[in-house]
C-alpha cells in the first residue's frame, strides 16, 4: 500500500522573523554572520517541539481530544465518530502541500461520508479567521478543527506537516500518512481500512 512522501522540509517562520529583526539593527557585517551563522538551526525546527510529543505508532489507541470546528460546534474523539473510519489530518494554511492536498481528500469525503468516513482536519496554531478564509478558497465540507494552542499537537507527536492518522471504529490507528498524499491513494487506504473493521 502506498503512502505520501514529506516533499517540504518543516520551515520555522519565527526563527526566520526574529533573525531579519535582529540584523536590522546589527549594522557591523561580522556581528550578522554571527547572527545567521547561530540562527540556522533554528530555521528548520519542527512546528511543535515538545519533549512529550512521541510520535504515535499504527495499533496505539488515538488520543481523545475535544476541538471545536469553525462554526463553534465541538467534535470529541473518540465519543462523536465511534463506529466510523477517522482521518484526523494536522495542517496549516500557509503548508502548500496542505492547499494542494486538501480539495483531493474532499472528493474521497464526498463519495464515502455517508458510508461511515469522517475526515477531522486539525489546524494548528492559526485563527479562526484563517480557517474560515481556507476553506471558502478551498471549497471543503469536512471539518476544519481549531488547535489554537497546539496541545492536541503534541499529542499525536506531530512534528511535519501534512500528517494524518486514520483511525479504525474503535479509535485505533490503523495507517499513518506521512506528507502529501493524492486522492486516489487516500480513497484506496480508506476503502482497506473500511472494509477490515466490517470483516
Amino acid at each position: 500500500m502506498k503512502s505520501g512522501s514529506t516533499k517540504n522540509a518543516t520551515f520555522d517562520y519565527r526563527a526566520t522573523y526574529l533573525t531579519y529583526c535582529i540584523m536590522a539593527i546589527t549594522k557591523n557585517p561580522l556581528s550578522r554572520i554571527l547572527i545567521v551563522c547561530i540562527s540556522l538551526p533554528f530555521f528548520f525546527m519542527p512546528i511543535s517541539c515538545s519533549d512529550k510529543g512521541t510520535m504515535l505508532r499504527t495499533g496505539q489507541t488515538a488520543p481523545a481530544f475535544a476541538l471545536n470546528d469553525i462554526n463553534g460546534k465541538t467534535i470529541r474523539v473518540p465519543e462523536d465518530v465511534k463506529g466510523r473510519t477517522v482521518a484526523v489530518r494536522f495542517w496549516a494554511s500557509w503548508c502548500k502541500s496542505c492547499a494542494a492536498e486538501m480539495p483531493e481528500l474532499e472528493k474521497v469525503y464526498q463519495n464515502y461520508s455517508g458510508k461511515g468516513l469522517v475526515i477531522l482536519a486539525v489546524n494548528i496554531g492559526q485563527g479562526k479567521g484563517d480557517v474560515e478564509k481556507f476553506a471558502k478558497e478551498h471549497n471543503l465540507s469536512y471539518p476544519l478543527l481549531s488547535d489554537p494552542g497546539q496541545e492536541v499537537t503534541k499529542r499525536y507527536g506531530v512534528n511535519s506537516i501534512p500528517i494524518t492518522f486514520i483511525l479504525d471504529g474503535k479509535g485505533v490507528i490503523r495507517q499513518k500518512i506521512l506528507g502529501e498524499i493524492n486522492g486516489q491513494t487516500f480513497e484506496e487506504i480508506v476503502l482497506q481500512c473500511m472494509k477490515e473493521h466490517k470483516s
